[in-house]
């Protein structure tokens, strides 16, 4: 991620940037939470959610948790993506990691 000339990364807060690309419907934008190196969170405003035939702008965010340390790179085994929905949060991917290769 850090070498994708196409992303680009701005400091938020000492704990928090913001990734941001060019896509057709204008700019994607998310926000990354570090603690002690580790991206534990990941929010964006508006991603697109499909609703029907329809893309909805809607709040979203993840959890990175679990951390471990394989094959020398440190790592999230588990992670939860929700949308954000006004009813509350809807996780949609609860997952953890059973299997990894560096390649």
């Amino acid at each position: 991620m850090l070498h994708n000339r196409f992303l680009v990364w701005r400091e938020l807060d000492p704990s928090t940037v913001e990734v941001s690309a060019g896509s057709t419907g204008g700019p994607a934008r998310v926000r990354l939470t570090f603690e002690n190196g580790d991206v534990v969170r990941a929010d964006a405003e508006d991603r697109p959610r499909l609703v029907g035939s329809r893309t909805i702008p809607t709040r979203w965010g993840a959890h990175c948790f679990d951390y471990q340390e394989i094959d020398g790179c440190r790592i999230p085994t588990s992670a939860v993506a929700s949308w954000l929905l006004e009813s509350g949060p809807f996780d949609y991917f609860r997952g953890s990691l059973t299997a990894w290769k560096l390649m």
